[in-house]
């Protein structure tokens, strides 16, 4: 149902995110809140004293925009979803495009594991391509992708760091250990050399 409600508000130039939303466990019933992402008022950060003003002049894009959505199952267990529109109107104008836009390009998690597994072999221009020739709604922009490939090396290396990733690899496919053999080899070789002519 979500995904439907973004479709469609993304073809007529909104974006809808989930407001509240409740799981439906105990004697609660299942249901979603959808607004539009320029809905309700800013909220500063909560880590701001009483008073205290933010350094740098910052904007906001939420505008109180008062449209807004409930989805609830029919019959309860799930099977289908009825709609219900609150509010239908915006107070603001439509987006011209979403290319890069904060909601629309985010990568779904089957994207982000295709961005995972061609990142070792692909550059991330041609990542990008890919994605585009297999959703041609897709707005991913290339900074998600460089993103997602940061994000996946950064969860495969744990807590080590760069270097200390980097020399495990090398002792684990076993390049290291042929190239510290070569180096001695070499040093000794020169040391044999050097003993014997001069």
């Amino acid at each position: 149902m979500t995904d439907w409600v973004r479709m469609v508000g993304r073809q007529h130039g909104f974006v809808v995110v989930i407001d509240k939303s409740t799981s439906g466990k105990g004697n609660r019933l299942l249901k979603y809140t959808l607004i539009c992402e320029r809905g309700e008022k800013y909220k500063p950060s909560r880590y701001l004293l009483p008073g205290q003003i933010l350094k740098k002049n910052t904007g906001t894009k939420k505008c109180e925009c008062p449209f807004a959505l409930r989805g609830v199952p029919i019959p309860p267990e799930g099977i289908m979803w009825g709609v219900l529109v609150v509010c239908g109107y915006h107070n603001h104008e439509t987006a011209q495009y979403f290319e890069g836009h904060e909601y629309p390009s985010r990568l779904k998690p089957d994207e982000k594991e295709f961005v995972l597994d061609l990142a070792d072999s692909t550059a991330p221009r041609f990542i990008l391509s890919a994605l585009k020739e297999q959703d041609e709604s897709n707005t991913t922009g290339i900074r998600s992708i460089y993103n997602a490939i940061y994000k996946g090396k950064k969860r495969r290396r744990g807590s080590l760091n760069s270097v200390q990733y980097a020399l495990s690899q090398l002792i684990d496919k076993g390049i290291l250990f042929y190239k510290l053999l070569f180096i001695l080899c070499y040093y000794f070789i020169n040391l044999h050399y050097r003993n014997l002519f001069y």
